[in-house]
């Protein structure tokens, strides 16, 4: 009771004295333009009764006021475990991505999910990708398999997490920006503020300083909300996941 109650004042001492950032501060850039043809490449869900894996991954991120996110959340994919490759440079990521995406030149902020596995595809680091339509598949696949780039609206409210560490929604809806992240964890018996079970771990791109160590959790429900409002969720194919030297 009294620790419920301090957890409450904490959540309110947060919210009415730090500073916000809004999403004028947010470091954004995933843009979105949805293909029927995703469908055909659906990522088999792989059912298992494995409850709680972390794989390994690099310190934080911060892509600071660039619009850089897609290419950030695609070079933790890579230097993150079961098969670990050394990124190229964000900025030459996010270029290549950008030459490869679904919108003409390049004078413009931001870049897709699609475009970094093209890239990957491109550079030989895999022969094919799938995408997830829900969270099961998903929470499936980091059990099992590895982590997850996300593509996924993102908002203010998102933009500062609890002190517990769980980002929240707000209005999904209400599309205010783009941003993309990669999911490294999830725990099937984690207990969430919300009462529900089960949630997963993802980095953002914004610095050690940003939720706990550039971390956050997503709930279960939550990122099955993310995934239903225009959202993604991108790996590569996992027989043809390779290792480059």
């Amino acid at each position: 009771m009294i620790n419920n109650w301090f957890k409450s004042l904490f959540e309110y001492l947060k919210r009415k004295f730090w500073k916000r950032r809004e999403e004028s501060q947010i470091g954004i850039g995933r843009k979105f333009s949805p293909d029927p043809q995703d469908k055909k490449y659906t990522l088999p869900d792989a059912p298992n009764q494995i409850d709680r894996q972390f794989w390994s991954t690099p310190p934080a991120y911060d892509q600071g006021g660039s619009a850089h996110c897609v290419a950030y959340a695609g070079a933790r994919y890579l230097a993150s475990g079961p098969i670990l490759n050394e990124p190229p440079p964000f900025e030459t990521l996010y270029r290549e991505c950008q030459e490869l995406d679904e919108w003409p030149g390049n004078d413009y902020e931001g870049t897709s999910v699609r475009a970094l596995f093209k890239v990957f595809k491109k550079r030989g680091l895999i022969d094919e990708y799938r995408w997830a339509f829900d969270a099961t598949t998903v929470i499936n696949h980091v059990l099992t398999s590895g982590p997850v780039v996300m593509g996924t609206v993102w908002n203010a409210d998102m933009a500062n997490p609890t002190l517990s560490g769980y980002i929240t929604l707000g209005d999904v809806n209400e599309i205010s920006a783009g941003h993309a992240w990669c999911i490294t964890g999830a725990d099937r018996k984690k207990l969430n503020p919300d009462g529900t079970t089960g949630a997963l771990r993802a980095f953002n791109s914004m610095g050690d300083q940003w939720g706990d160590r550039g971390m956050f959790w997503v709930t279960f429900g939550d990122l099955d909300k993310l995934i239903k409002a225009s959202g993604e969720a991108c790996v590569a194919k996992q027989d043809a996941t390779q290792k480059v030297e």
